[in-house]
Order: structure tokens, then C-alpha cells, then sequence
């Protein structure tokens, strides 16, 4: 149960730090025939940190990852649990 409530913990906390990604807007010259985007992506594993103190799993790392690469233009679009951590799939126009 604890096991499920921390895994809940980090997806909420991704999450948050996910709505504050920016959407990249498709760089001119992107469009493959008429109005398509081409996308790349990229993947994230990142296993759960040790609960602290008070019992709480704060993944600072695990957000600091994250807003880096939507500091870069990737964008969060699934968060799968994998084992003891989460797998994440970002993308963003090429």
C-alpha cells in the first residue's frame, strides 16, 4: 500500500512540474506535406528516492529532470510506472 501511495506521490509531483512545460509552438519548415508536424522523442527512466524523515518520497532530482527538458522544448506526454520507478515519454517538433 505504501509502495502504491508513493508511486502516487511522485506521478502527482511530475505532474505538477509538467503544467509548467510550455508548448513549443512548430518551428517554421517543420510541416511534412500539408500542416503535418514531425516529432522527435525521448525517455526518461527514473526509479523512486528513499523516503525522507517524514515518510514523504520528494523527488527533486526526478523534477529537476524534468523541467530541463521542457526548459528545452520537450513536452511530457505519458508517465508509465515501470518497476520501482517511471518510465516518461517526452516530445517535441524537429
Amino acid at each position: 500500500m505504501r509502495h502504491k501511495i508513493a508511486m502516487a506521490a511522485v506521478v502527482v509531483l511530475l505532474a505538477l512540474a509538467g503544467m509548467t512545460f510550455t508548448r513549443a509552438a512548430a518551428p517554421a519548415g517543420t510541416a511534412a506535406g500539408a500542416g503535418q508536424t514531425k516529432w522527435e522523442y525521448k525517455t526518461l527512466n527514473h526509479f523512486h528516492p528513499a523516503p525522507n524523515a517524514k515518510g514523504q518520497y520528494i523527488d527533486d532530482e526526478g523534477v529537476a529532470e524534468c523541467n530541463q527538458l521542457g526548459a528545452e522544448g520537450w513536452e511530457m506526454v505519458n508517465a508509465i510506472p515501470m518497476g520501482s520507478g517511471m518510465q516518461f515519454y517526452f516530445k517535441r517538433p524537429k
